[in-house]
């Protein structure tokens, strides 16, 4: 069992996830976000492709348009 905490909440899953798997899991769309892992803001791409393992930290902002 792995605890991450994503946008101040304590979440807590079965197993090691890829970044992919974690936001299908939130149900949050990769074209709309910026990525914050652990301190740093990534490329949504890296992300995806990485592991997020126990005790990571993630803030996930969602983009939005206007005018």
């Amino acid at each position: 069992m792995i605890s991450l905490t994503v946008n101040g909440r304590n979440l807590q899953f079965d197993e090691e996830l890829s970044g992919s798997q974690l936001l299908e899991k939130l149900d949050r769309n990769a074209k709309t976000l910026v990525i914050e892992h652990n301190g740093k803001i990534i490329p949504v791409a890296e992300f995806l492709e990485s592991m997020v393992r126990d005790g990571d930290e993630l803030e996930l902002v969602t983009l939005v348009g206007g005018g």
